[in-house]
C-alpha cells in the first residue's frame, strides 16, 4: 500500500493524494524446452540490474546489468527462453522474457509527477501469448 501525489504544483493545478498499490519486485519462473527451469528476480528499486538462477539454486548463473543512466541492453538466452535487460532511458527499464509461448515484459518506471513522489519506481507488467491459445485442448494453467 503507497500514498503519492497526482497533479502538478502551479497555483491553478489540483492535486490529489492517492492511495493505492503498485507491484515493486517480480519473480518469473521459465522452463526451457530441455526442462531447465530459471528463476528470475527483478526489483524496481534496483531497476539496472536482473539475477536468474537455475532450478533450486540461491548462486546467480546470470546476472543482467545495464547503465544506470544510458540507453544500454543485456540479454542471454537458455534453449528457447530469452531473457533481456534494456535501459530505455534514465528513468525506464525493461525486462523481457519470452519463450515459444509468451512474452512477458516488465517495465520499472518512475511513479507519475516522479518529482513529487521522490523518484519512486513501480513495476508495469504486460504479458503476451505469441502461439494460438485455441489450439491446445485444455487451456494454459501452470506446468
Amino acid at each position: 500500500h503507497d500514498t503519492f501525489l497526482l497533479g502538478g504544483t502551479c497555483e491553478v493545478c489540483e492535486t490529489k493524494v492517492v492511495q493505492g498499490s503498485f507491484m515493486k519486485e517480480i519473480f518469473l519462473v521459465a522452463k526451457s524446452a530441455t526442462n531447465t527451469t530459471l528463476n528470475i528476480h527483478f526489483s524496481a528499486a534496483v531497476p539496472s540490474t536482473a539475477q536468474c538462477t537455475r532450478q533450486q539454486s540461491i548462486v546467480p548463473f546470470a546476472e543482467l546489468k545495464v547503465s544506470q543512466v544510458a540507453p544500454s541492453s543485456d540479454e542471454f538466452s537458455v534453449d528457447n527462453v530469452h531473457v533481456r535487460l534494456a535501459r530505455i532511458n534514465q528513468r525506464e527499464v525493461h525486462l523481457k522474457v519470452s519463450d515459444d509461448q509468451y512474452k512477458i515484459v516488465v517495465k520499472s518506471r518512475m511513479y507519475p509527477y516522479a518529482d513529487r513522489n521522490e523518484k519512486r519506481k513501480r513495476l508495469d507488467l504486460i504479458i503476451t501469448p505469441l502461439a494460438d491459445e485455441g489450439a491446445d485442448p485444455v487451456a494454459p494453467h501452470g506446468r
